[in-house]
């Protein structure tokens, strides 16, 4: 019978595992073992969860920097899919900090990383690869370079200001309804739930103990 610190060292390896296998090329081969062993998400978070904002929460610097920027490459589109898969991180994700690394090496395919981030993640967590929800209407690292070299001066889509606003608003709102949902499902508190799921909550988002939204609303037997 395993110990718990036994154990602990256990899922310490396997999840070092997914990311060796990750940083070499086999995001989706990594991916594909948390979709198969929810548990080892569990223990991703609470190995990996240092966080501060600015810097990275996962690693320690002298790590990240010692990567090539092919590894750095994967480790960015490994991060990525698990946080739209399986964990959502709102502001303080890892990813804004490791696309400005990777963007500071001059990395040739940088371009192409930083808009397909865009694509995959941004509709969910504003936030990346920006590190901001001020940017949060870039559609491409060019969008995104013209709004920083004219300061406050949005883009010109035919979209009035208070659309922008209103825009705006509804994402942060989201965000806050990912972290308010757990205490209203605790409390059992219809009424509340069914406003944050109208608002467009993400019943796949998790806590950090691996439980989607889906389960724990089946799991306080909530039907909406």
């Amino acid at each position: 019978m395993y110990s718990t610190e036994k154990l602990k060292a256990d899922l310490e390896r396997r999840v070092n595992d997914c990311l060796a296998l990750a940083l070499e090329g086999g995001v989706e081969e990594a991916l594909g073992v948390f979709e198969k062993k929810p548990y080892l998400i569990h223990a991703f978070k609470k190995l990996h969860h240092k966080v501060n904002r600015n810097a990275t929460y996962d690693f320690d610097e002298a790590y990240v920097h010692s990567l090539t920027n092919t590894q750095l490459s994967n480790l960015i589109k490994f991060y990525t899919n698990y946080e739209t898969r399986f964990y959502f991180r709102g502001s303080v994700s890892a990813i804004p900090y490791l696309i400005k690394l990777l963007g500071e090496r001059n990395y040739e395919n940088y371009e192409e990383l930083f808009d397909w981030t865009i694509e995959i993640a941004n509709s969910k967590n504003p936030y990346i690869p920006f590190g901001t929800i001020r940017y949060s209407e870039c559609k491409s690292l060019k969008e995104y370079k013209y709004m920083l070299a004219h300061g406050d001066k949005r883009l010109t889509r035919g979209e009035d200001d208070a659309e922008f606003r209103h825009r705006v608003k509804v994402e942060q709102q989201k965000i806050k309804d990912v972290k308010n949902i757990w205490g209203a499902i605790r409390r059992k508190d219809i009424a509340a739930i069914k406003v944050m799921v109208d608002r467009g909550l993400d019943l796949n988002a998790t806590n950090e103990d691996g439980i989607s939204v889906q389960q724990a609303l089946l799991k306080q037997e909530i039907s909406l």
